[in-house]
């Protein structure tokens, strides 16, 4: 988690006279190793800066040595593929694959570059929007409260928020468990 992606750690034990062991860790962390490059193979509808942009871990960078940008964490970039999957989603790709991103590892140098695969998959647009009405509210207050509209590129960001909008309305007619569904 701190970068020393090269750390060696030798373990030494020595049974004592009491039956117990003594036992002594020795850590070489070695030099921090940090991210050269981070690359997309496979992305067509956006440039490698904005899937970036996306993401919380950082290529080195010259402040890297005041915020740590640059640090290869395992964990962060998987977590990661998930943020740029969910960019995908709100873009209208509803079928992208984010795929186990490639490590390449350059020992000498102290660097990593990491190759992330993306399969796109077609844009969606917003079809035809259909709201039924019931007996609180009519079509054009429950339409009023929806962002999305017809012919919009989908944004699956923007359809969990509508559905939060039309449950606080319906909430606020003292339906506690109003269930929307799109």
């Amino acid at each position: 988690d701190k970068g020393f992606f090269f750390n060696e750690a030798n373990i030494e034990t020595q049974a004592n006279k009491e039956n117990q062991v003594d036992t002594v860790i020795r850590v070489s962390e070695g030099q921090k190793v940090t991210i050269e490059n981070i690359r997309f193979s496979g992305n067509k509808n956006f440039p490698d800066k904005k899937l970036r942009e996306a993401m919380e871990t950082k290529e080195k960078s010259w402040i890297s040595w005041l915020d740590d940008s640059g640090i290869y964490k395992k964990d962060a970039l998987k977590i990661d593929l998930l943020r740029i999957e969910s960019f995908y989603h709100d873009n209208g790709h509803l079928k992208v694959r984010v795929l186990e991103p490639q490590i390449d590892i350059n020992k000498k140098d102290k660097k990593i570059n990491v190759n992330i695969p993306i399969e796109e998959g077609d844009q969606y647009r917003v079809g035809k929007i259909e709201i039924q009405e019931d007996e609180t509210f009519t079509g054009q207050e429950l339409r009023a409260a929806v962002k999305i509209r017809e012919g919009e590129i989908y944004n699956m960001s923007l359809v969990r928020e509508d559905i939060l909008n039309l449950t606080e309305l319906y909430s606020k007619k003292g339906y506690a468990y109003a269930d929307v569904s799109p």
